[in-house]
């Protein structure tokens, strides 16, 4: 049983745990973006991606980020307890932007550090006490798929920059991007193309 988890804050994962069936035999996440507050950035910046409220509210989220390891860590092994038998696949954020847009530019660069930041807690957890877990890395399957490109696997709309949807991958997205990272990186052998979300 494949099971992925609704990941838009680390503490909704947790308190998601509870209804997760031990036997589930992988979970795959992508959390940390908005605990690094990346809609507060997307409000500031999207206006104005030169704006005193667009660089205070980047510096506001590197600070986040910085702090985010430790959250990270925590969630990881508490994820590890419920599903005694699973592998855990952390998945990476895709850079949303083709090059070229400056709003896109600001948004690419926190993408890449935070990035860095669950590769390095997902290296850390697997050498201590999860040794289940690992990262999947999609900037391969959505390189030049990012908003701007001919055929995007991001959803965005610019007449309306904070659109719930927006920011999300789209179906290509999900199938050709997220889906084909799990396969390239044999993270689906033996798992039906089947999932649930809480």
């Amino acid at each position: 049983m494949l099971r992925r988890l609704d990941t838009r804050r680390l503490p909704i994962v947790l308190l998601q745990l509870p209804g997760v069936d031990p036997n589930t035999g992988l979970v795959t996440l992508a959390v940390g973006g908005i605990d690094a507050d990346s809609n507060d950035v997307f409000a500031a910046c999207a206006p104005d991606p030169t704006s005193v409220a667009c660089t205070d509210a980047l510096n506001v989220s590197q600070a986040r980020i910085v702090e985010l390891p430790a959250k990270l860590l925590r969630t990881y092994a508490a994820v590890a307890v419920a599903v005694p038998r699973a592998r855990i696949a952390m998945l990476g954020y895709p850079r949303l932007f083709n090059a070229g847009n400056p709003f896109g530019g600001k948004i690419n660069q926190g993408t890449d550090v935070l990035n860095q930041v669950i590769s390095g807690a997902v290296a850390t957890a697997a050498a201590t006490n999860s040794p289940r877990i690992r990262f999947v890395d999609v900037s391969q399957e959505f390189l030049n798929h990012g908003f701007g490109a001919a055929v995007p696997y991001i959803n965005y709309n610019p007449a309306d920059p904070m659109a719930p949807a927006n920011f999300h991958p789209n179906a290509l997205g999900n199938l050709l991007g997220y889906y084909q990272a799990l396969r390239n990186d044999d993270v689906l052998a033996g798992h039906p193309l089947v999932h649930s979300t809480l």
